[in-house]
């Protein structure tokens, strides 16, 4: 961290001796504020980051209010956790692939709804308005914040309040929103930020969807890192901490949003109202949720079947037929960055959990190294990746680091450790002491206890750790490109490439090809452990 702010913080005053700058200046920030359409694309980030943001939210809760209790609850989850382990770009993709004027929306309403024989002439996605990012952005962090809530109503376990409110005569959605969602949104709330920050500052999903013309700031940035003359380096340092001030704005004003929806929710249940017009709000919100989580799905099936299509024209419902001829081709010309990023997200994965282990075992004991590695673990997580790539990008371009698969590695882990971290982090530290000393009793060492009593015990939340590691190694873009210096190719780089090209069949079989590496890694984390403890079944209680 502190090479990275070391490398954002002496271009963006112009001290860069290489490049000219050997005196303290401001002349960088004058050179990015008076770029042309700076402020456009910073307010622009600014408004699609938390317009996604309370989108996603609104669905979450809207959703687990209406279908809670319902048996349609078990179907939604299983496709938000679909959808989780799509990468960023594949999302991005199938919304293309959805509303673009000759998708599948189209196809389907043409011509018996629209008469229209040939595609419409609109423009999307990257419509000026930045729809297309702030629906491709929500898409994805609804299921995220959605699966975490799911997780958190266990310790929470609404169902006595919940029937404690309807024998008062308060409907389900009020009850839900009176008595849930306060406690949801107080251990949602660092997620919550960690969404809006990759929402304000987003690269890959604003490749795809956002506006050409007039790209949010994160964009504006990476076309100055990309630009031939280096001279551009110093509005580009200045830009990396505006974007970190911009998301600290971001993080300000949803601070004030959630007290004034405390204050609401304060006010509603001080009233007594049994019914109001929250309820019908909250209906809207979860046919929304569903429709989303419908449409996306059926968004990401019909991108992977263009990868089998030997041609599917406009309007057809379906593909005229199929080949298999054609994925093989496609198949082929991506397995390099197939097989670079399946390396990347085993290796990511397996030095992540070893890591994460190794911290918490050795600070176990020790309050305030718990404490200071705890903070730690935040940072990637809200700061900007741009800003955080761009400081260690002239570093490794220094020592000539950029363009190696551990250097690739290397930024990787920046983000799959906090990650891994925050999932392994709680069980760990709750896990019940007592079996080790038991062990340490009967004659085992401290590694003994640590190998044969702690990690079994700890199987499942350890591979679910090690599964989402691989899950965000394979779905990262901007640090695999910086780190890279764009000589790494893997599925995630090569789809934003191609993401322009028209070739359906070519993005479809990368759409699939970027599904199945997380899906293998998520989905065997979590069967894994009833294999390994299946002779162990005391342990079912530790594991859940």
């Amino acid at each position: 961290m502190a090479i990275a702010a070391a490398g954002v913080l002496a271009p963006a005053f112009g001290f860069l001796p290489t490049l000219g700058g050997t005196e303290l200046s401001l002349d960088p920030f004058v050179r990015f504020f008076t770029a042309p359409g700076i402020f456009r694309a910073m307010g622009q980030s600014l408004y699609v980051g938390l317009s996604a943001t309370f989108l996603a939210v609104i669905l979450t809760h809207s959703t687990l209010a209406a279908f809670y209790t319902s048996r349609w609850f078990a179907p939604l989850a299983w496709q938000s956790r679909l959808i989780l382990v799509a990468p960023h770009v594949a999302i991005a993709l199938s919304i293309a692939f959805l509303f673009t004027p000759s998708g599948l929306m189209m196809r389907w309403l043409s011509p018996w709804a629209t008469g229209w024989t040939s595609p419409p002439d609109y423009l999307f996605p990257q419509d000026p308005w930045g729809l297309a990012l702030i629906a491709g952005l929500a898409v994805k962090e609804f299921p995220f914040l959605l699966g975490l809530a799911i997780a958190q109503l266990g310790p929470i376990n609404p169902r006595p309040a919940l029937h404690a409110a309807a024998s008062m005569g308060y409907g389900p959605l009020r009850a839900f929103t009176l008595v849930v969602t306060p406690q949801l949104a107080t251990r949602l709330r660092f997620p919550v930020y960690v969404a809006l920050a990759y929402a304000i500052s987003s690269v890959d999903q604003a490749l795809v969807l956002g506006s050409s013309p007039a790209p949010i700031l994160s964009v504006r940035l990476l076309q100055w890192f990309n630009d031939s003359d280096l001279g551009a380096r110093f509005p580009l340092a200045a830009g990396a901490l505006v974007l970190v001030a911009l998301t600290a704005l971001g993080f300000a004003i949803w601070w004030l949003g959630e007290k004034g929806f405390a204050a609401f929710i304060h006010y509603g249940a001080a009233s007594g109202r049994r019914t109001g017009p929250v309820d019908g709000a909250m209906r809207t919100g979860a046919g929304l949720g569903v429709l989303t989580l419908t449409l996306t799905t059926t968004g990401l099936f019909g991108l992977g079947l263009n990868a089998f299509a030997s041609h599917w024209r406009f309007p057809d419902d379906w593909p005229g037929g199929f080949s298999l001829d054609i994925f093989g081709g496609a198949l082929s010309a991506i397995a390099p960055a197939a097989g670079t990023s399946a390396g990347l997200a085993l290796a990511s994965a397996v030095v992540s959990t070893l890591w994460v282990l190794a911290a918490l075992e050795a600070s176990h004991n020790h309050r305030r190294l718990a404490v200071t590695l705890h903070a730690l673990m935040f940072v990637p997580l809200v700061i900007p990746d741009i800003s955080l790539m761009f400081g260690l990008s002239g570093f490794w371009a220094a020592l000539r680091l950029d363009g190696h698969w551990l250097t690739v590695l290397w930024a990787h882990l920046l983000f799959t450790i906090p990650y891994c971290w925050l999932i392994v982090a709680g069980p760990f530290r709750n896990f019940n002491e007592g079996l080790v000393i038991s062990a340490r009793l009967l004659g085992a060492g401290r590694w003994g206890a640590f190998f044969r009593v702690k990690i079994p015990g700890l199987a499942a939340p350890i591979l679910a750790g090690f599964g989402i590691a691989a899950l965000v190694s394979a779905s990262l873009y901007l640090p695999t490109l910086l780190a890279g210096g764009g000589r790494i190719t893997t599925l995630a780089t090569e789809s934003i490439a191609l993401s322009q090209s028209g070739d359906r069949r070519l993005l479809g079989a990368l759409a699939l090809a970027m599904m199945v590496l997380p899906l293998i890694a998520v989905e065997g984390s979590a069967l894994a452990p009833k294999w390994l403890l299946r002779n162990r079944s005391g342990l079912n209680g530790a594991t859940a």
